[in-house]
């Protein structure tokens, strides 16, 4: 993505929250927490990267308008981007009912602040957020309001269980936010599961840039060389 790209969207539509790269003085410049950031060159094709992935729903929705628009296109292929269309446009509907983001100056974090509460794995599907990206902060949610057992009282606070192997020592399996603790053998040996997990209204996940790759379920020669990308 070049630098030039200064909105980092095609089709001049407006990401959500985040407001881009703008151009000040001959300088490349960020508004991030409500305060400016001015960006090297690499820093700012970085970030405009990951604006790029992060509002890949919306660009493809325009790319395909084009794409529709063409009079010589041939049946075959009106249908199928039609209905690659419809499909694409339901799940923007789903982005901006679901949650705002805010992308770090240099773009190495993408921080998700939540509408409503959601199932992690919808947000997950609607922003092609890779399996893993909300482990770390599930993991911290559920250890500090587990369900079932009262939590050790210290100067009468509760605190949170250190572990998951504090929480099942405690008798804990299940957790507010929808995680739990599954064996996996006769041992004892457990796993936690986030397929239930929930994120909540209101609350922010920061989570990795690399975390969002709209091409991860694509063919290796798209990921690797981005052919087809625009097909």
């Amino acid at each position: 993505m070049s630098v030039s790209s200064v909105s980092g969207v095609n089709g001049g539509a407006a990401p959500q929250q985040t407001s881009g790269i703008r151009e000040e003085n001959g300088k490349m410049v960020v508004t991030f927490g409500g305060k400016k950031y001015t960006l090297t060159k690499k820093q700012a094709e970085q970030y405009n990267e990951v604006l790029y992935n992060v509002n890949y729903v919306r660009n493809r929705i325009d790319s395909l308008k084009t794409k529709l628009a063409d009079k010589t296109l041939d049946a075959e292929d009106r249908q199928k981007y039609s209905e690659e269309l419809k499909d694409l446009q339901e799940k923007y509907a789903k982005q901006q009912e679901y949650a705002n983001f805010e992308i770090s100056p240099t773009g190495g974090t993408v921080a998700f602040t939540l509408k409503k509460d959601i199932p992690a794995e919808l947000l997950k599907e609607v922003f092609y957020i890779k399996d893993g990206a909300f482990r770390e902060h599930l993991k911290e949610e559920a250890l500090r309001d587990g369900i079932g057992q009262e939590k050790l009282v210290v100067n009468s606070e509760n605190l949170p269980y250190a572990s998951y192997d504090e929480a099942m020592m405690s008798g804990v399996s299940n957790f507010s936010n929808g995680v739990y603790l599954e064996y996996t053998d006769e041992a004892g040996h457990y796993q936690p599961v986030y397929s239930r997990a929930i994120l909540y209204d209101g609350a922010t996940y920061t989570i990795s840039s690399s975390d969002i790759d709209p091409y991860k379920d694509a063919p290796f020669y798209t990921r690797w060389f981005g052919i087809g990308k625009d097909d």
